[in-house]
């Protein structure tokens, strides 16, 4: 914990450099397309303040630090400001894919087929697709399996890139039967 000296020091120059650490959040954060660069500029400096004060005994050159504690908070936020943000979708761009009532044995066999498919990968990665579609993120399920997040990531689009091969040979084995019929 920071004794008083240190916290007095720390204190200082955060009041130093708040107006700083104000214009480079705003102008990054506006800069990697946050939706509400203005207001969300003060939760970017809330945070960089936090972690200054928590790794100021640790810091060799806390300008730099600050910087570069600003810049990666800023671009989170705005990465993460994109993706929340609600999207407008044209109903005339959405394909329709039904043309009446919804066939249940249909259904079944879409089922059974997916199934299939999923089951050609490993169980890991079967385990990593159910998270993901009911919502984790990528390190909520980190936490959960005791893996790194970037692993969860890439096994997750190996998988996906997998299932869609099987999908696609699947699809031309199927259509060169019909065809020969």
């Amino acid at each position: 914990m920071l004794d008083i000296e240190n916290k007095t020091a720390c204190d200082e120059f955060l009041k130093r450099s708040m107006q700083r650490v104000l214009r480079l959040a705003k102008s990054e954060l506006r800069i990697t397309g946050c939706t509400d660069w203005m207001g969300h500029a003060d939760e970017v400096v809330n945070e960089v303040s936090l972690k200054i004060l928590l790794k100021w005994l640790t810091l060799r050159s806390p300008d730099d630090a600050l910087h570069t504690i600003t810049v990666n908070a800023a671009r989170t936020h705005a990465s993460k400001c994109r993706r929340e943000s609600p999207q407008e979708i044209d109903d005339s761009a959405i394909p329709s894919f039904t043309s009446g009532p919804l066939d249940p044995a249909a259904i079944y066999d879409a089922g059974i087929y997916l199934d299939e498919l999923s089951s050609q990968v490993a169980e890991i990665d079967q385990t990593i697709m159910n998270y993901l579609y009911q919502g984790y993120t990528y390190e909520e399920i980190s936490a959960i399996l005791d893996m790194p997040s970037n692993t969860i990531r890439s096994r997750f689009s190996r998988a996906s890139r997998k299932l869609r091969q099987l999908d696609s040979q699947a699809i031309d084995a199927e259509l060169s039967s019909v065809t020969t019929d």
